[in-house]
């Protein structure tokens, strides 16, 4: 009979070890998608940071090519 009983304790035991695994990889998991959510939130940060220097660089030609322009008028009608 004890037989038995050590028999259907492992197989309790064993189960409770299973569960542990799975909630273990589970809390993993949810680790790795935040992580993942951050990396991605971080790109796009990125992302929009360049945009708004590639902007900022095109105006800024912009602005410098008008004043060369008034310069150029300015020096030929002399």
């Amino acid at each position: 009979m004890t037989g038995v009983i050590e028999h259907n304790e492992r197989e309790e035991n064993g189960k409770g070890y299973a569960t542990e695994i799975v909630k273990k990889f589970a809390a993993i998991d949810v680790i790795i998608d935040e992580f993942d959510t951050k990396i991605y939130e971080k790109i796009n940060e990125i992302k929009e940071y360049r945009n708004n220097l590639e902007e900022s660089i095109r105006k800024f030609k912009e602005k410098r090519n008008k004043k060369m322009r008034e310069i150029y008028d300015i020096v030929s009608s002399l």
